[in-house]
């Protein structure tokens, strides 16, 4: 079902065997009406789980540079199953998420969305740097096929898409319908069976599981936390981000069709 009349199409979400929330960010309404062009800029979670035919799909994207928000724990952990020799350029700008010690007052009592919109706002402020990066090694590719992934492809991922639909000149209002569709790809119990088992002391008492469940979630008001820590945008952009007149333009020129 289209979100705005124009964003939502079959094609958004690709199904593949060994990758969650793998999804193309084109097609909405970005500077001066222009769409997003498909095919050209995407998202996902972790790619440690590619199969061979994932190979297959994946390789057909034509993928000029991936970008890896994950730290480097998480890398050596759950590395991407590329194809020996054949990973298209990565650049891992690592961002450490929240410690989860903060989830919880000294009563016990789960505080976990407030400590998940904080982490927004310490996203969006604190690791303007990782973003700023990101953006760099975009433009330092003519025409580059970009793939922004985390763990999840939910969080440091949600706002690195959210910041380059909103360069673009998308809406608020459709940069979040994006965010928000990570709910119908990302399964949350599945993601959190998969973290619990590389990070078990994530439970360690008072936590509980549906204690730490609003961090495997996607709210409405986490990426609304980053974006009213970065208010006004348009000086976010240029003063955090580096992206003035010039660098807007030749993104706009390179990612949005007629």
């Amino acid at each position: 079902m289209p979100l705005d009349g124009q964003t939502q199409t079959p094609d958004r979400h690709l199904r593949l065997e060994g990758v969650r929330n793998f999804r193309d960010m084109g097609g909405y309404r970005g500077h001066g009406g222009r769409p997003v062009a498909w095919g050209r800029l995407f998202r996902s979670g972790r790619l440690s789980g590619l199969t061979g035919g994932d190979r297959a799909r994946v390789g057909a994207l034509g993928l000029d540079l991936v970008v890896d928000f994950r730290q480097r724990s998480e890398c050596e952990l759950e590395p991407s199953a590329w194809a020996p020799g054949a990973a298209p350029r990565t650049e891992n700008l690592e961002i450490v998420p929240g410690n989860p010690e903060g989830l919880f007052d000294a009563d016990g009592t789960a505080r976990t969305a407030g400590f998940m919109e904080h982490l927004y706002q310490v996203l969006a402020l604190e690791h303007a740097g990782a973003y700023r990066a990101m953006f760099a090694h975009i433009l330092a590719i003519p025409d580059a096929r970009v793939l922004l992934h985390c763990a999840a492809g939910k969080d440091r991922t949600g706002l690195g898409s959210a910041l380059l639909l909103l360069a673009l000149g998308v809406s608020p209002e459709d940069a979040m319908e994006d965010y928000l569709l990570t709910s119908r790809f990302l399964d949350v119990d599945t993601e959190m069976d998969a973290v619990l088992a590389v990070a078990p002391h994530l439970l360690k008492p008072p936590m509980t599981r549906e204690g730490i469940r609003p961090m495997f979630e996607v709210r409405r008001s986490y990426l609304e936390s980053a974006f009213r820590a970065m208010d006004p945008v348009g000086a976010y952009l240029e003063g955090r981000l580096g992206l003035g007149p010039d660098a807007l333009g030749a993104l706009r020129e390179r990612y949005l069709g007629a």
